[in-house]
């Protein structure tokens, strides 16, 4: 883990806190070998050497995509119901910082980056896997070479968990699971280990996490407004709150194994069965419990 220099994030606010928590992931992803760009997204454009035309078509669908985010004011401001038709693609990634949808996943990623240590990589997935393949975080494990897509946040109330369950049920009818287009891999060299960019992978396990976005009295609940209260920043700083929320990311995956493990064959269960024993390392590492702690 990087040994970032101390500072005191109290009083500052959400925009600043999460810019600043990207900032640090940002430096662990590019020492790591890993093109991102500066909000921690796998870069298309680093994939020049496996694409004629790095990205270019890609790119073109992120484009389109942002536009219809702008004809359809549910997508464009799902919290204030506003459209905004002149807005860009580049002004809509830039409001990142104040939709609760991209707030809950930099916490997300924050929050793997803190725990998962230097075991493993956990960097957002390209803008194409998010859209095309509702990857919303790409976790690899380096020693192994296990790559789990993706972890797809949800918020909010019990209808939106429901639909993402239903999609999540259609990944896993047929054993294909998630897919990365812009996917990572570990290579060993020289007995050491390098993460590089790599062509598409397919069959692979892919969870859903959910988080009550909420703003509940309880200022213990795990929720998305009472997480970006206690969220430090500085990635090798890890507090009791901050470790309540891993708890409960971990819990959500293990036990989406434990109902889709049994019903996927092939490829896709060779992947998540390497993935169950490493997240059996990751519990018993971390001392996860499965009785969630009541609030006093």
């Amino acid at each position: 883990m990087e040994n970032f220099p101390s500072k005191n994030f109290e009083g500052i606010g959400i925009k600043e806190k999460l810019k600043s928590v990207l900032k640090y992931i940002h430096i662990k992803l590019v020492n790591e070998g890993i093109g991102v760009t500066d909000d921690c997204r796998i870069d298309m454009d680093a994939y020049a050497h496996f694409y004629p035309k790095p990205g270019k078509d890609d790119n073109e669908k992120v484009e389109n995509r942002y536009k219809r985010y702008m004809s359809d004011y549910q997508e464009v401001d799902f919290d204030n119901k506003k459209n905004h038709p002149n807005k860009t693609a580049e002004q809509i990634k830039g409001e990142q910082f104040e939709k609760e949808n991209s707030q809950l996943e930099i916490f997300t990623l924050a929050i793997f980056n803190k725990f998962l240590g230097d075991d493993f990589i956990a960097v957002r997935a390209s803008e194409y896997d998010d859209f095309r393949n509702s990857a919303d975080i790409v976790i690899l494990k380096k020693s192994t070479n296990e790559l789990v897509c993706a972890l797809d946040d949800v918020r909010g109330a019990d209808y939106k968990v429901s639909n993402k369950k239903v999609k999540m049920e259609k990944k896993y009818k047929n054993s294909e699971g998630g897919q990365l287009q812009y996917a990572l891999e570990a290579i060993k060299e020289n007995g050491r280990i390098r993460v590089a960019h790599c062509k598409p992978r397919r069959n692979l396990p892919i969870f859903y996490l959910p988080l009550d976005d909420k703003d509940l009295k309880d200022k213990g609940n795990p929720c998305l407004k009472n997480g970006l209260r206690i969220l430090n920043p500085n990635l090798a700083e890890r507090s009791s709150e901050e470790k309540k929320y891993f708890d409960k990311f971990i819990r959500a995956i293990y036990e989406q194994i434990q109902f889709y493990g049994p019903k996927v064959k092939g490829d896709l269960k060779t992947n998540m069965d390497n993935f169950s024993k490493s997240l059996d390392e990751i519990i018993k590492k971390h001392d996860i419990s499965f009785v969630e702690p009541k609030e006093e």
